[in-house]
């Protein structure tokens, strides 16, 4: 680990803060079905045939468009008593004291070995997306990507791996910030793993309780396609949030890598960052229109699978960093 200068909150707000409010605000514009059908986002939910996945999606659109009002005048308010709120004694523990960053010069690298791992399997899945209807049976695409094809499968296995490397840092893990952090996506991991098989339904084959089916989309016993779609975009927004924008504001504001590392918040290296940036760019309706030929190819998970791997990389880091760490320290 590597200390910074100490940080202090600025007496006005920074030209940062100006900006994330324009972008709230901009978000609250956007937010309508008609400018969304338009970027491409959330369109086939919105225009979905089925009642529940389209007024869930109708519905999630007003909350998070009430949410992200909420948060653009609660930040003009803050803007507005800014002298007054940085003279808190708890706003100056969370925000305020010496950034730190991790040392090891791999981590610090966009060309590392997490990039290459994530480049090269980015590039697999795309060659597969565009040539699979070419060269392979629906037989062997239904193998590989269907409901308990191997992408599937995949997750699954991925999910609880994390879920076991995540449980044992969390019990080798010193500090508690970062072994709190660690139980969280410890128990996430599980759930996300319990999920990709519907809780072993997939195996079993027990029958969907009925209250369940009624609101399951997939007439599963799971939670992520109750209600529509409403769970996947939570975790995309997650996944984008934790893996690609946090990461970023880490390594360039001194209040965000103070207010990260207050809360043991454990993010990918830089190459993994951009990584993450590659394997988002597997986007449904793009590549469907980019490259007809893909029409109907379940790339939302492959995506998924991608995002597993990453997250696994981002403790199987951890792990190393740790260990070296260690090393030093004994030598």
């Amino acid at each position: 680990m590597e200390n910074g200068m100490s940080f202090t909150l600025p007496k006005n707000p920074p030209l940062f803060f100006y900006a994330f409010i324009l972008l709230i605000i901009l978000t609250v514009v956007a937010l309508q079905p008609s400018i969304l059908i338009k970027m491409g986002i959330f369109t086939e939910s919105i225009l979905s045939k089925n009642d529940l996945v389209r007024k869930t999606t109708l519905l999630e659109i007003k909350i998070l468009r009430l949410i992200a009002s909420i948060i653009a005048a609660s930040l003009l308010l803050i803007m507005g008593m800014w002298k007054k709120i940085i003279g808190y004694r708890l706003i100056k523990k969370i925000f305020e004291g010496e950034p730190v960053f991790i040392s090891h010069s791999w981590y610090n690298k966009v060309l590392n070995h997490s990039f290459f791992v994530s480049l090269v399997l980015v590039v697999i899945s795309f060659v597969y997306i565009l040539i699979a209807k070419k060269v392979f049976s629906q037989e062997v695409i239904n193998l590989i990507d269907s409901e308990k094809g191997v992408v599937e499968i995949g997750s699954f296995v991925i999910n609880f791996v994390s879920f076991l490397l995540t449980l044992y840092l969390f019990v080798k893990e010193k500090t508690v910030p970062k072994k709190h952090f660690l139980l969280i996506v410890s128990v996430v991991c599980f759930l996300f793993a319990g999920e990709e098989i519907s809780w072993g339904q997939n195996f079993i084959h027990w029958e969907t309780p009925a209250q369940i089916s009624k609101i399951n989309v997939q007439n599963e016993t799971n939670f992520h396609n109750m209600l529509g779609y409403f769970a996947d975009h939570i975790y995309t927004l997650g996944i984008i949030t934790y893996c690609i924008l946090l990461p970023f504001l880490w390594r360039k504001s001194p209040g965000w890598n103070v207010f990260i590392n207050r809360f043991g918040i454990i993010l990918p290296s830089l190459g993994l960052n951009v990584g993450f940036l590659l394997i988002f760019i597997l986007q449904k309706r793009l590549i469907w229109d980019l490259f007809p030929s893909s029409y109907r190819m379940r790339i939302d998970e492959i995506r998924e699978f991608l995002c597993a791997i990453g997250m696994l990389m981002i403790f199987i880091e951890y792990y190393f960093i740790q260990k070296r760490t260690k090393n030093r320290v004994t030598k």
